[in-house]
């Protein structure tokens, strides 16, 4: 049922918002280790470590990856230069009459 809420959710997200290439994977990669770290709290699997579980140990990456790449192109949409915002003056020739 978790799965499905995220699948809706990112559903959703997707169809509200203008998403470009690759933010939806990132965003799902975001998501889905924090869905299953807390999972792995109510069920009795053995704990390898720190009181974590390896689903949970493999969960911590997968999360600051996703974070990662989120934040990467989020930041990369933000400082795309787009056609019609170019400055006029670096445009080459636009000084030359």
């Amino acid at each position: 049922m978790l799965n499905l809420a995220i699948f809706g959710g990112l559903l959703i997200g997707a169809s509200r918002f203008r998403l470009r290439s690759g933010t939806l994977w990132w965003a799902f990669l975001t998501v889905y280790p924090v869905a299953r770290f807390l999972v792995e709290m109510t069920r009795v699997n053995p704990q390898v470590a720190l009181g974590l579980t390896q689903a949970q140990f493999i969960s911590v990456p997968l999360f600051l990856t996703g974070v990662a790449g989120l934040g990467y192109t989020l930041l990369r949409r933000a400082l795309a230069v787009r056609p019609g915002d170019a400055d006029p003056a670096a445009v080459e020739g636009a000084d030359k009459p």
